[in-house]
C-alpha cells in the first residue's frame, strides 16, 4: 500500500481491483476522482450542459459515470473540441490522464519487482459489477441506507450512514439523484453545506 501516493481507501480499492481483474477501469476512476470536477455548467447554457452530462450517466453510480466520460474522451482521441461540445474541463481530463499513467507505471514496476509474468493491469471488458464490488471492498465504511420514517413520507434523497447512523443526502448532481429503488449507496466523500451531501 505504501507504494501508492493516495489515501488508504483508494489504495485498497486499487489492490482489490487486481484480484477482481478490473484494474484498468479502476485506475481510470481513481484518476478521475483525484482531479477537480470534470463537468461545468455555464449560466447561460445550464440546460444544454445538463443534457450533455446525462448522456454519460450510469445509473449504477457516479464512479461509472466518470469512467464513461474518460473512455469517451479517449475514443475522441483526446479531442479539445469534444470537451467543449460536452461541457467538460479538458484540463481536468488531462490531469486525470497523467495520474492514470503514474498509477499504471507504479503497478507495472511492482509487477517487475515481484517477477510477475502476467500484468496486473487487466480490463473487466464491460463487467461493471466487478468494479462495483471492488469499490465496496475499499469504501465499505462510506456506505449509507435509504432512510425510513416508518410509513411517513421520507425526504427526497435522504439516507443514513451504516457506520455512524448520521443523516446524509444524495447530491443533486449525482446520476442517482431522484432515482427510485436505490436502497444502499456508497459515496466517495461527504460535502457539508446546509446538509451533509454524499459526493460520487
Amino acid at each position: 500500500m505504501t507504494s501508492f501516493p493516495m489515501e488508504p481507501k483508494l489504495t485498497k480499492t486499487l489492490i482489490k481491483s487486481i484480484e477482481f481483474n478490473c484494474s484498468y477501469e479502476v485506475i481510470i476512476i481513481i484518476a478521475m476522482l483525484s482531479v477537480p470536477d470534470v463537468f461545468y455548467r455555464p449560466k447561460e447554457k445550464r440546460e444544454r450542459a445538463d443534457k450533455m452530462k446525462s448522456k454519460f450517466n450510469d445509473y449504477n453510480g457516479d464512479h461509472l459515470t466518470l469512467l464513461n466520460v474518460y473512455l469517451k474522451w479517449e475514443d475522441s482521441n483526446f479531442s479539445k473540441s469534444w470537451c467543449q461540445d460536452h461541457f467538460i474541463h479538458e484540463k481536468s481530463l488531462k490531469r486525470a490522464r497523467d495520474v492514470k499513467r503514474q498509477l499504471l507505471s507504479i503497478v507495472e514496476n511492482l509487477d517487475r519487482k515481484e517477477r510477475k509474468i502476467d500484468s496486473s493491469v487487466k480490463s473487466c471488458k464491460g463487467n461493471y459489477d466487478l468494479i462495483r464490488k471492488t469499490f465496496v471492498s475499499g469504501f465499505f465504511k462510506n456506505t449509507a441506507k435509504r432512510a425510513s420514517n416508518h410509513g411517513h413520507k421520507d425526504e427526497e434523497g435522504s439516507y443514513r450512514t451504516l457506520v455512524e447512523n448520521i443523516p446524509v443526502y444524495m447530491h443533486p448532481s449525482s446520476s442517482l439523484f431522484k432515482k427510485h429503488g436505490v436502497d444502499y449507496v456508497l459515496y466517495h466523500t461527504l460535502l457539508l453545506t446546509n446538509k451533509e451531501y454524499m459526493q460520487c
